[in-house]
């Protein structure tokens, strides 16, 4: 019984170590807080009247000029925004939570998954996929809604924040060179420090759980979860939705052949072969059931974790995160990966039945995800313990010069000394960390500012968009879509996916330069 719980402890301890040390960090341009208080920034300008400004921007000198007018939110959205804020801001966390941290990095995030064509066009597909399974479903709730269109808002932060930091750390999140992850880790973990402190905000996935696990989780055969969007270029994934949808419709075969076998014989030979497979068949029943009911708890194992590591990680409280995950060890995780139910050895021991069924590679990585050698990994790629890596999270400043104003082997990475950053960039006084009240402001911090911009434009119809193209003198032969944020997210750590004109997931609306130079401002010395 030790062994069985030091073994349970041990799994508890690496989906912890996953959230504590991953979610925070590399590729969380915008930290959540900041995503929400950016987000929230946009939300009240829709709630109050039913519209939100748009402000004019001078492309000449990238000053905010003006109003350029105000916009009438899409009915649909400001329906769900005033029925919803709650889980309005639980979408804003995005991938960075839902359905998971490593499904978000490893598989919304790149560009990997396909469109309904088959052409991989990354986030984009995903977004495009939630939003018509909401927006463009006539029976789904204001819950729901609210959820995906902060899951779009999401999208908007990480375009802006991701563009801004890859200028400085060479490119996106690698850790080859370890100098792109240190950056990146510096980098935006000093952003939110410096980024404006908001009251704690509630945010909730109450009614839209049933709506993650079928549109992001439950991948099964023939849906478009399985066939183009959970999908990974990792050769061990970490995401649970992923590998135990695939086991499980691995098990499902091997049912589907029992049957196929029992069907096709008849008599002594039906019984004879019933005898023979049916206890493994049995088993693999049980095993699929115990998939089902893992993957179904699994939305709201992400909710806790969030709730207590995510939204404010500066005020980390990880007691209920330790509850959900121990919980979830001790009811699903151990029997989703194929051990018996109370032996467990010290270390992943699947059952003589698993073993049988399960290749060798794919119970060495059922083993991975079990027990993943997460401390023996972050040495391997960043050089860094887990210990270190906490340090650059939680004292950015003391790392940054070290850090940050260093040449690289990516050419591209752009050295900057905290002083001169804290001045030119943040327009702050401070030449190091003094006087750590001051802040950065949204209108004095451009990706900060394109960010609220852009997340207003998302809640327009295209009515209101057209509109303000004709306002700008825009080109009105560019298609508008059904949302702004659809149609050219190829990938949300990749900078300027606006105007990639060149890549299969499009390029966007706003993309047309004289609308993008009266709309946001540059961050450097172009937009």
């Amino acid at each position: 019984m030790a062994k069985i719980k030091r073994n349970k402890r041990r799994a508890v301890a690496v989906l912890l170590a996953t959230a504590l040390t991953w979610a925070p960090s590399a590729a969380l341009a915008w930290k959540p807080s900041t995503h929400i208080s950016l987000a929230e920034i946009a939300l009240r300008d829709a709630l109050d009247d039913g519209r939100v400004t748009i402000w004019r921007v001078d492309p000449r000198t990238g000053a905010v000029v003006g109003r350029l007018g105000d916009y009438a939110v899409d009915p649909q959205i400001l329906s769900a925004l005033r029925a919803a804020p709650d889980r309005f801001r639980a979408g804003v966390v995005g991938p960075d939570a839902y359905p998971d941290i490593a499904t978000g990095q490893q598989i919304i995030h790149p560009r990997v998954a396909k469109n309904a064509a088959g052409v991989v066009t990354g986030s984009d597909a995903w977004l495009e996929h939630l939003w018509g399974r909401t927006y463009g479903e006539p029976m789904t709730s204001n819950a729901v809604r609210a959820f995906v269109s902060g899951y779009l808002v999401h999208a908007a932060g990480d375009s802006f924040a991701h563009s801004y930091v890859n200028h400085y750390s060479g490119g996106e999140f690698t850790f080859d060179p370890a100098t792109n992850a240190a950056r990146h880790l510096v980098l935006e973990s000093y952003l939110g420090k410096r980024a404006p402190t908001e009251a704690h905000l509630p945010a909730s996935i109450d009614g839209v759980e049933d709506f993650i696990y079928r549109e992001m989780i439950d991948a099964r055969p023939g849906t478009a979860l399985q066939a183009r969007l959970l999908i990974s270029g990792e050769t061990r994934p970490l995401s649970i939705p992923l590998v135990f949808s695939s086991l499980r419709t691995r098990l499902e075969g091997e049912v589907a052949s029992y049957e196929a076998g029992l069907a096709a014989r008849s008599g002594l030979s039906q019984v004879w072969y019933r005898m023979a497979h049916g206890p493994r068949v049995a088993y693999c029943r049980r095993w699929i059931d115990d998939i089902d009911r893992g993957l179904k708890a699994w939305p709201e194992v992400s909710a806790e974790v969030a709730a207590g590591v995510l939204y404010y990680p500066e005020h980390l409280d990880t007691s209920g995160a330790k509850r959900a995950l121990e919980e979830y060890a001790r009811k699903h995780l151990w029997s989703m990966a194929g051990a018996p139910d109370g032996a467990v050895a010290v270390a992943y021991l699947p059952s003589q039945i698993a073993r049988a069924i399960l290749p060798e590679a794919i119970r060495e990585q059922l083993e991975a995800l079990v027990e993943a050698p997460f401390e023996a990994l972050l040495k391997a790629t960043t050089s860094m313990n887990s210990d270190e890596w906490r340090d650059y999270l939680s004292n950015p400043e003391l790392h940054f010069d070290r850090v940050m104003d260093r040449g690289t082997a990516q050419e591209t990475a752009q050295a900057v000394s905290l002083k001169i950053f804290n001045h030119e960039q943040l327009g702050i006084e401070d030449d190091g960390y003094d006087h750590p009240d001051q802040r950065w402001t949204v209108d004095g911090f451009p990706p900060a500012f394109n960010t609220v911009q852009l997340t207003k434009l998302s809640f327009l119809a295209p009515d209101q968009l057209r509109e303000i193209a004709r306002e700008l003198g825009g080109d009105l032969n560019t298609p508008v879509g059904r949302n702004v944020m659809l149609g050219w997210a190829g990938s949300l750590d990749a900078t300027s996916q606006w105007r990639e004109a060149d890549t299969e997931a499009g390029q966007a609306w706003f993309a047309d330069p004289v609308i993008f130079g009266a709309l946001f401002q540059p961050h450097f010395n172009a937009p």
